[in-house]
């Protein structure tokens, strides 16, 4: 009996450190099915996705612009996911809070097939950054490969504001 509830606890420790980092770091893991888990969130509504890794010096500069232009109630239909790992959490962090997008939802792929879940996002995704995905409140999608010009983010964001119904 004791050596079954070892085992179990064993098992629990093993499984825990995963959940416990995502979690305290205020990051989801991208998995299969993620992606639509996304999308079905913001059902009738607009939102902006980017795709982007602390090894993409471009990326660097849509991060800066996103988190100046954006404000407090903009930024909550923003979506960020970055396709670095687990273990680059903290680097993680470092980035968003730098750029003061600290309270935007994040997401970190899981290790595994990046290419698997790239292509469940967008076949047609090869893997540049910063990708970025503007959603208009009918999710009808318009796919951005590279830095998002100024003119794209206002068009997105005005599309996002006349459609994003006022929460209370």
């Amino acid at each position: 009996m004791k050596a079954g509830l070892v085992i179990v606890m064993l098992l629990l420790f093993q499984l825990a450190p995963a959940s416990v980092v995502f979690a305290s770091a205020g990051m989801r893991e991208f998995v299969s099915g993620s992606y639509n888990d996304i999308v079905d969130a913001r059902r009738n509504r607009a939102f902006i996705l980017v795709f982007w890794s602390v090894d993409c010096p471009p990326c660097y500069g849509e991060l800066e612009q996103l988190g100046s232009v954006l404000t407090k109630e903009l930024k909550t239909r923003l979506v960020l996911v970055s396709l670095d790992s687990a273990s680059d959490q903290e680097m993680i962090r470092e980035v968003l809070n730098k750029y003061n997008l600290a309270g935007v939802e994040a997401w970190v792929f899981s290790s595994g097939d990046d290419r698997r879940l790239r292509h469940e996002v967008d076949p047609m995704w090869y893997g540049e950054l910063p990708r970025s995905y503007l959603f208009d409140s009918q999710h009808n999608r318009q796919p951005i490969s590279g830095v998002l010009s100024l003119e794209q983010l206002k068009t997105g964001l005005k599309q996002e504001i006349s459609d994003y119904p006022s929460e209370k």
